[in-house]
């Protein structure tokens, strides 16, 4: 937990999102993975990770890369390296960062501004007979919604990604851009998507962020038709408070938190999970020192020069707080880190049915003393959680930005 009293003075904070492309950086350290379990880490049957860090390390370098890196878009006039900056796609003025829709003005939080209250949370009315009755006429939970075959995560769509050029097939598993991908915290799994705080399911929170029926009994999954033949089950994502997920036994692969700390604090977070699948998390600070128009002028800056860093730009240590993640086995061994400086940090990694858990959040810097001021938003993340589920359990990429 972070020590209060820290701050003070409005920062930064936001909604949206940015441009397309991706991030190299300044790396704090070399890391990849930092210990290894007998049968779950590098080294291990079947272990596959990619890390903001593993992706850093190229250093532009795309050769070896499968499938090939040329050019990321048809008639795209920058070279593919150029997305591998930290003004690009994975950087902090991207998707993923502060300014993004998974940060503090996106939908979800307890924000006046943010859906999430009135569709699960205190001022919700539960509504999941209504969802059932959508989805048996074609609503979001049913076949052809965003968690159908015809969605994201079917057959179509990925055959689309795999035509869309270069940079398509990167967002598939263990892709360089794979934490922007169909099975990461953007896509239908995620908090964003049906199964989330402002999700279809109908369901409303109790005080920890549990989903509970009419009755209030838990639940944690919810069955969803793929087609007209097949069904399959999903778990639900839940926004949990901190203290709730820290003291969880049982929580699974598909959750958010929202936490806070001050330098050189760490907290953990353990779960399982149920099926051979991979899993994504994300860590997103939630403030930072430029306001969005700001930001995005910026970005906007560095889109005219190849997404290289305007001068104008803040530098990284006093643009946004800096958070480490780990990933630790059962034994607390860590199998897999990411620990950049000049973007956000991510693990996507393949773990085994029955697996357990743990994902460290470090923080190891703030925007607020660098710049000499005090603000309360410093020192708050977001953690993100989310399995693909067995079905989506192959690697689409392969090559140098991978652990193994």
């Amino acid at each position: 937990m972070r020590v209060p009293g820290r701050g003070v003075v409005p920062a930064a904070l936001l909604l949206a999102v940015a441009a397309v492309g991706c991030a190299a950086t300044e790396s704090e350290s070399a890391g990849g993975a930092g210990g290894k379990a007998d049968d779950l880490g590098p080294g291990s049957d079947g272990f596959v990770a990619v890390t903001a860090s593993s992706v850093a390390a190229l250093e532009g370098d795309l050769a070896g890369v499968e499938p090939a890196v040329e050019e990321m878009f048809a008639g795209d006039a920058l070279a593919p390296e150029d997305y591998l900056k930290p003004m690009s796609a994975l950087g902090f003025y991207g998707p993923i960062g502060p300014w993004g829709p998974l940060a503090l003005l996106g939908p979800i939080g307890s924000g006046a501004w943010s859906p999430d209250a009135y569709v699960s949370g205190d001022s919700a009315i539960g509504w999941h007979a209504w969802a059932e009755q959508l989805a048996d006429s074609g609503g979001p939970l049913g076949e052809d919604g965003p968690l159908g075959e015809s969605g994201p995560l079917g057959p179509a769509a990925q055959e689309a990604l795999a035509a869309l050029g270069d940079f398509g097939p990167q967002l598939a598993p263990a892709g360089l851009f794979a934490v922007l991908g169909p099975v990461g915290p953007l896509g239908p799994l995620g908090p964003l998507g049906p199964l989330g705080p402002v999700g279809a399911h109908g369901f409303v929170r109790d005080g920890d962020g549990d989903y509970v029926d009419a009755v209030g009994a838990v639940v944690r999954t919810i069955d969803v038709a793929w087609n007209r033949s097949e069904t399959r089950r999903y778990e639900l994502f839940e926004r949990y408070s901190e203290e709730a997920a820290q003291s969880m036994e049982d929580n699974d692969t598909s959750f958010m938190v929202a936490g806070d700390l001050w330098i050189d604090g760490s907290d953990e977070y353990a779960f399982s999970s149920a099926e051979t699948q991979f899993v994504t998390v994300l860590v997103v600070p939630e403030s930072a020192v430029l306001f969005f128009p700001q930001a995005m002028s910026v970005l906007f800056a560095a889109s005219a020069i190849g997404f290289d860093t305007p001068a104008l730009a803040p530098t990284w240590k006093r643009l946004t707080d800096d958070f480490d993640l780990e990933m630790a086995d059962g034994d607390g061994l860590v199998i897999a880190r990411s620990d950049e400086l000049a973007v956000g940090d991510w693990i996507q990694l393949r773990v085994p049915a029955g697996a357990s858990l743990t994902a460290r959040v470090t923080m190891r810097s703030s925007w607020s003393v660098e710049n000499f001021v005090f603000s309360p938003l410093s020192g708050h993340y977001r953690l993100f959680v989310v399995g693909s589920g067995a079905h989506r359990a192959s690697a689409g990429a392969g090559g140098p930005h991978q652990l193994r």
